[in-house]
C-alpha cells in the first residue's frame, strides 16, 4: 500500500514539474515575441519617418515609394469616404433641425395667439368690472 502511495506522489510531482517547465517555456517565448514586436514597431516608425533608408538600393527605394504612394492613396480614399459620410449626416441633421424649428415657430405662434386672447378677455373683464363699478 505504501509503495502505491509513493508511486502516486512521485507521479504527481513529476507532472507538476512538467507543468512548471511548460509555463516557464511559454513565458520565455512570450518575452521573446514581445521584444520582436517592439523592435518591429520601432523599425516601422523609423522607416515611416524616412530614417534608416541609406542602406536601401535604388530598386528597394522605388518599391518603398510605390508602397507609400498606394498607402497614401488608400488613406485619402478613406478620408474622402469619411468626409462624405459626415456631409450626409450633417445634411440629414439640418433637415431634422429645420423641421424642429418649424414646429417650435408654430408652437410660439399658437402660444402668442392664446396669450392675446387671454389678454383681450382679461381686458374686457376689467372694462366690464370698471363699468359696473362706475354705476
Amino acid at each position: 500500500m505504501m509503495s502505491t502511495i509513493d508511486k502516486y506522489k512521485k507521479t504527481k510531482s513529476g507532472e507538476s514539474n512538467t507543468c512548471t517547465r511548460e509555463a516557464q517555456f511559454y513565458q520565455q517565448e512570450s518575452k521573446k515575441l514581445r521584444h520582436q514586436i517592439d523592435m518591429l514597431q520601432i523599425s516601422n516608425r523609423s522607416s515611416a519617418q524616412g530614417e534608416g533608408l541609406d542602406s536601401l538600393n535604388l530598386k528597394e527605394m522605388m518599391q518603398l515609394e510605390t508602397r507609400l504612394e498606394k498607402a497614401i492613396s488608400r488613406i485619402r480614399s478613406n478620408k474622402h469616404d469619411k468626409i462624405l459620410e459626415e456631409i450626409k449626416y450633417l445634411q440629414k441633421r439640418e433637415i431634422e433641425l429645420e423641421h424642429h424649428n418649424i414646429i417650435l415657430r408654430l408652437t410660439i405662434a399658437e402660444t402668442e395667439r392664446v396669450q392675446q386672447e387671454v389678454d383681450a378677455a382679461s381686458y374686457h373683464a376689467i372694462e366690464a368690472y370698471l363699468a359696473m363699478s362706475a354705476l
